[in-house]
């Protein structure tokens, strides 16, 4: 499948809900805080930016930017943040994890922190011509037979290099705050619901030269899955508990969690793809 990055419009509403911009509440005694940077309930987040406040609620989206390039800077909040909050508190648990799609159908999910290298694992996949679902955020739901991908529409944050590779112009994409990335929109990301085939978590810690993959435990991949889940512990409270468990339950249960891990020390794209390959079709055989 073929994907073209152009630009970013702002965010004028978040999963249904319109952003208003005006001034956030200020910080209160929450169930789950880090101060300064954020304060959450079961229905509520109050998160302050480097240039902006935002405040998230069951039905309300609040962004508190002082000038417009400030707005622009921490559109992120909006289609990132808030996002992944909406649906936590409407009990559709999600991934942090871009979403791929190999040639049997089937989602694969990309977890890993910021320098896993998921980003420059997704475009070598499309390059081989894989399809692309979402960047970032992944709905999964538990129903029927399989854990089913609700990919979410949003931009892409892409390093300049792999922009390139795939065919962006620089000039379009909108410098991230903090970060060495570009947000971009995406044309020809396919957004149909389908069955999550794996989930692979990237990580820069082999212990030898080589290239590791090895497939992880339903106990084991509970820990990934919650801290994937779960940024702000909004999981962990009462209201939510029971059903982000049974959640992250089942999804540990149907579908396969694999570690991939790469050595630091040298540039290994390549195995590292033929491994997620790999991976793709043990879980289509299964």
């Amino acid at each position: 499948m073929d994907i073209t990055l152009g630009p970013a419009a702002l965010t004028q509403e978040v999963l249904g809900v319109e952003v208003a911009e005006r001034a956030t509440p200020d910080p209160w005694e929450a169930a789950s805080a880090e101060p300064p940077y954020w304060w959450a309930d079961a229905d509520r987040l109050l998160f302050h930016g480097d240039r902006a406040r935002m405040y998230v609620a069951t039905d309300r989206v609040l962004l508190d930017a002082p000038d417009p390039a400030a707005r622009a800077e921490e559109d992120w909040l909006l289609y990132a943040t808030a996002a992944r909050a909406l649906l936590t508190f409407r009990r559709r648990y999600n991934l942090h994890a871009t979403i791929v799609v190999p040639p049997d159908g089937r989602a694969i999910a990309i977890l890993g922190e910021s320098t896993a290298g998921k980003s420059t694992t997704t475009a070598e996949l499309v390059r081989r011509g894989w399809g692309f679902a979402c960047d970032d955020i992944a709905e999964v739901a538990i129903t029927g037979e399989a854990p089913t991908v609700l990919p979410i529409e949003r931009p892409v944050h892409l390093a300049d290099d792999i922009a390139v590779r795939l065919g962006a112009e620089l000039s379009d994409g909108r410098p991230l705050p903090m970060r060495d990335k570009r947000a971009y929109a995406v044309s020809g990301a396919d957004l149909t619901p389908r069955p999550l085939g794996a989930m692979v978590v990237l990580s820069a810690l082999a212990t030898g030269a080589e290239v590791e993959a090895f497939p992880v435990t339903p106990i084991e991949g509970l820990t990934t899955v919650a801290a994937s889940a779960d940024r702000y512990g909004i999981c962990q409270l009462p209201e939510h508990r029971a059903g982000f468990l049974q959640w992250s339950t089942a999804l540990c249960r149907q579908v396969p969690l694999w570690a991939v891990r790469r050595p630091p020390a040298r540039d290994s794209l390549e195995e590292v793809v033929d491994a997620v390959v790999r991976i793709a079709g043990s879980a289509g055989s299964a």
